[in-house]
């Protein structure tokens, strides 16, 4: 799975980088949480995550991410200057299998297209459907 972090050069701009560095983190610790069965988050770039679940069929994958997204989605991080807490934070994520003879390269490709379609249909959101 990849899993973008929407909108995080807003956050950056409009809360700053500190904020933006704990959303990243609280981001993190949830998707650790979230994980099962072996699964594992990476950080993979700015606002990105990885997540590998070995030995899974593809449908307890893709329902793994949707339990993701909608864990995300309830994370607040208070803001310590203002004491606002920061809400909605939203995800796309894009899920792909890895089928023998596969390319680890393809296979990052593979899921990186369906999380582009994901945003393309309007975020917030795990590709492909089912």
């Amino acid at each position: 799975m990849l899993v973008d972090l929407e909108h995080f050069k807003k956050i950056n701009d409009n809360y700053g980088h500190v904020m933006g560095d704990l959303v990243l983190k609280a981001t993190a610790k949830k998707l650790q949480a979230t994980c099962r069965d072996g699964a594992q988050a990476f950080r993979f770039g700015g606002e990105e995550f990885a997540i590998i679940v070995p030995n899974s069929s593809f449908s307890k994958a893709r329902s793994m991410a949707e339990s993701m997204r909608k864990a995300i989605e309830k994370i607040g991080v208070r803001d310590k200057r203002t004491g606002e807490i920061m809400g909605h934070i939203t995800t796309s994520i894009g899920v792909a299998e890895f089928t023998k003879g596969m390319n680890p390269l393809a296979l990052i490709e593979k899921a990186d297209k369906q999380l582009y379609e994901a945003k393309r249909l309007g975020r917030n959101r795990v590709m492909p459907m089912i």
